[in-house]
């Protein structure tokens, strides 16, 4: 619903309250809210019932506007729904037998669960996802019983027929997550990866059927692999190379078309396009990302 500016007045609002940077007077000030509609809310301070201002939802949370992708993947048992809570809303689609289920879940209530052969979650290609020369953040959790035999892809937009941009994958030779970005839609390049056998953690204790915080972040010219909030050892430096804006979807689980299938579940996925926010090691979320 939108407010017309007499609904708006009748609400107490005004235009040229005092709240210029409402996120800042937030920790400043004691106020209440009041949800106006799907995305805006009402800010009242409590202590002058005068001083209101209407502000969208998202301004709320910091940095919310650079997030292109927000899935917590909660829902019932064996459902094949989720929902993207970015502001754009990507439509996420099931394919094969990936499901939703309630027995595992790092935060709310269920995980996406992929059980290999085939299985992926897809997302329609959009400028969202167009990382250019962006900085970035990619986050998730996952959990897996044992080490694939295979490579298994995580996230990405990776089809393997000219059309790549870009892929988290694991590499079960070199015992490495890698991060890998194409320039040209046929080239393949390493940008960063956490290794296994020297970096802090073993695959033995990755795929250890716990759960496991990942994160590949970009910060100016310099890819970094986390897991587990420890940076793997090898890293890009000062490799300012432009990702291939390709058509490919988004895919979860697998790589586009359902190869190199992932087993086992992921939860709590966010892309931050605009700011790489580690760059050092640092402690995993202890809660669900925050939403406006």
């Amino acid at each position: 619903m939108t407010l017309s500016p007499d609904q708006w007045a009748a609400l107490g609002g005004v235009n040229d309250a005092i709240h210029d940077n409402v996120a800042g007077e937030i920790a400043a000030i004691t106020e209440k809210t009041t949800l106006v509609d799907a995305d805006m809310i009402l800010i009242e301070d409590s202590e002058d019932s005068n001083n209101k201002k209407r502000t969208p939802r998202a301004s709320l949370v910091d940095g919310f506007d650079q997030i292109v992708f927000l899935a917590s993947l909660d829902g019932s048992d064996l459902a094949t729904t989720a929902t993207d809570d970015s502001n754009t809303g990507h439509t996420i689609t099931f394919n094969a037998n990936a499901k939703l289920i309630t027995a595992q879940k790092k935060f709310g209530t269920a995980s996406a669960d992929f059980d290999g052969t085939g299985d992926y979650l897809s997302i329609p290609n959009h400028a969202d996802f167009d990382l250019a020369s962006f900085d970035f953040t990619f986050e998730f959790w996952t959990r897996a019983t044992a080490e694939p035999g295979a490579n298994a892809a995580y996230i990405g937009k990776w089809d393997n027929s000219g059309d790549d941009s870009f892929l988290i994958q694991y590499n079960p030779t070199l015992n490495e997550l890698g991060g890998f970005i194409s320039t040209t839609g046929a080239d393949s390049l390493v940008d960063c990866a956490f290794d296994f056998d020297t970096d802090g953690i073993t695959v033995g204790q990755f795929f250890d059927s716990n759960w496991h915080h990942v994160a590949w972040v970009r910060t100016g010219g310099i890819f970094r692999m986390f897991v587990d909030g420890l940076v793997g050892s090898f890293q890009m430096v000062d490799h300012r190379k432009v990702f291939l804006n390709a058509s490919t979807d988004l895919t979860i689980g697998a790589r586009h078309g359902g190869t190199d299938e992932f087993t086992g579940q992921i939860d709590e996925i966010r892309i931050r396009r605009g700011k790489g926010l580690y760059t050092a090691p640092f402690t995993p979320p202890a809660v669900a990302f925050p939403r406006p």
